[in-house]
């Protein structure tokens, strides 16, 4: 098993901890902007506090000009990737709002192809597949004419947004072989945070930090915990193809199903997500070779 495919692995399930918490924060009234600008002021310090610790690690700081428009599209892309994901895990269960998510390996093939000439072995191809048609069986469990409408603007919403993730992906290996994963952090959570400190305050999400500051808490261990997944992405982009990165995260899915289940009382068509998420597990095994 190559260090992509480990930290691949590790970030996935990061990812399965991050969509937990998220929907307990927004259960508990918090808008998703305010929840993502903690998450992003939270992720300057951490990255200094690494790169003062680490060795043979520094502030990247000799940037071109065409260096620096990158970094604006790539935080640009980002934040609108940000806030339809957010959406769409807002509005549905994030049991299905990760199974939507799972669309994101296509998208890889997709963008990898066209902007970086990859394409991944035939193998790793029917993992992929087996991910996405899945995906789309699945959501034929979202038929209940109550929520039709919302669950379908949440599922448009992740869908866009994995699409902007992979065009991102590029942009991240770009930046994580010129500047390093730790310095590309800094910049472009401060980039973010400061995004999310105008769409707080235009939201008048703030409002709420005065009168729910007992749950506070729930914001910082979000921003803690998502700093982590990001990082170690970063990592499996520079070892391994972009298309089976994204494949191997997608894993994550089968433990936000758990967590559905044990935690927030999903149990709506609990057998077909377990079916679901399996098959995935085997797309994700067959998307390593």
């Amino acid at each position: 098993m190559s260090i992509g495919v480990v930290y691949a692995l590790v970030a996935a399930i990061g990812y399965s901890l991050r969509s937990y918490i998220f929907k307990l924060a927004v259960n508990k009234g918090y808008d998703p902007a305010l929840v993502q600008l903690v998450y992003r002021i939270i992720s300057i310090p951490i990255s200094i506090i690494f790169l003062l610790l680490l060795k043979n690690s520094s502030l990247y700081t000799s940037f071109e000009p065409s260096y620096v428009l990158l970094l604006v599209c790539s935080i640009t892309v980002s934040f609108l990737a940000d806030r339809s994901v957010d959406y769409g895990f807002a509005k549905l269960d994030i049991s299905v709002a990760s199974l939507f998510a799972q669309l994101s390996p296509l998208f890889a093939i997709i963008v990898s192809f066209v902007l970086l000439h990859e394409v991944p072995g035939n193998i790793s191809i029917v993992g992929i597949l087996i991910i996405v048609v899945t995906s789309l069986w699945f959501s034929s469990v979202l038929n209940s004419k109550a929520t039709e409408k919302t669950d379908r603007r949440g599922a448009f919403g992740i869908i866009a947004g994995q699409f902007l993730y992979n065009v991102n992906g590029v942009m991240l290996r770009t930046f994580a072989i010129i500047m390093g994963e730790l310095s590309y952090i800094f910049y472009f959570s401060i980039g973010l945070a400061v995004l999310y400190s105008i769409t707080a305050v235009r939201r008048g999400s703030l409002k709420i930090l005065k009168t729910n500051r007992k749950s506070l808490s729930i914001l910082i261990v979000y921003g803690v915990i998502s700093y982590f997944p990001f990082l170690f992405t970063m990592l499996a982009f520079k070892n391994i193809l972009i298309p089976v990165a994204f494949a191997l995260t997608s894993l994550s899915l089968i433990f936000t199903i758990l967590m559905g289940y044990l935690f927030l009382g999903e149990r709506k068509d609990l057998y077909k997500k377990l079916a679901a998420g399996m098959t995935m597990l085997a797309g994700g095994i067959l998307s390593t070779f």
